[in-house]
């Protein structure tokens, strides 16, 4: 019955994984981060 439940998990945090790199690829956040902000 555990098993059911470690999957479930796994998959879970493999969606959350996809979820984010679709909605912010790294490469992009990293690009995002670096620039610097001028609130002048």
């Amino acid at each position: 019955m555990d098993d059911w439940q470690a999957d479930g998990h796994r998959i879970d945090q493999e969606a959350d994984n996809f979820a984010a790199n679709l909605l912010m690829p790294l490469g992009d956040f990293r690009k995002q981060i670096l620039n610097t902000v001028d609130f002048g």
